[in-house]
């Protein structure tokens, strides 16, 4: 092979590695590219979702009155009756409630206690007076039935200072609540959390 063949041959081993690089660099960018995704936002939850209702669904709750102490007491919830999206449910055995799904959120006894949107800020009135608003979204919360995600916590405030707090989880229902009690002339303070649940009547 002459100079000249040899120069030649040498310019094309290299114009040959420029070219593989060069679309290796490519191949590489185009696979960067399609493994790439797009973060998808959570899914916006709705107020019925944080008090799921229906037929021999239960809670239990550990009570306990924050303020004096003592023993806790049991306190339970149980839907007895179901009728289209209004709902009966029974606590203790002792009193009942009713319960049902409108447009926007979840009533107990014809008050809103939950509403649409499920987001940080939300007002609304409740019927004596009170002013219910979601708090906090996102939040983490530990029971003696487990620890929950995706939490909210609804604050109700009322006349002389009454201010209740109650935590909701997805496909829970409520699962801690505060609220102040007033026993012999003096406000005490009642917490419950979720001992146990179940949605299908099988504890």
């Amino acid at each position: 092979m002459n100079d000249r063949s040899a120069a030649g041959y040498r310019g094309s081993v290299r114009l040959s590695l420029l070219l593989v690089i060069a679309l290796s660099s490519l191949g590489s960018m185009a696979g960067c590219a399609g493994t790439q995704t797009v973060a998808t936002p959570p899914r916006a939850r709705t107020a019925r979702e944080y008090m799921p209702l229906q037929r021999a669904a239960a809670w239990s709750y550990d009570a306990r009155d924050t303020t004096a102490g003592g023993v806790s007491t049991l306190v339970t919830l149980r839907v007895e009756r179901q009728d289209g999206e209004t709902f009966v449910v029974n606590q203790g055995g002792q009193r009942t409630s009713v319960y049902a799904y409108a447009e926007g959120g979840v009533l107990r006894n014809g008050e809103t206690i939950l509403a649409d949107p499920i987001r940080e800020g939300t007002t609304w009135d409740g019927m004596q007076g009170d002013t219910y608003t979601i708090r906090a979204v996102g939040q983490r919360r530990v029971t003696p039935a487990g620890t929950f995600s995706e939490v909210i916590e609804v604050v109700r405030r009322g006349r002389e200072q009454f201010v209740e707090r109650t935590f909701y989880a997805p496909g829970v229902g409520v699962i801690e609540t505060t609220t102040p009690v007033v026993i012999d002339h003096s406000i005490h303070e009642f917490r419950l959390l979720l001992r146990g649940y179940t949605l299908d009547g099988a504890l």
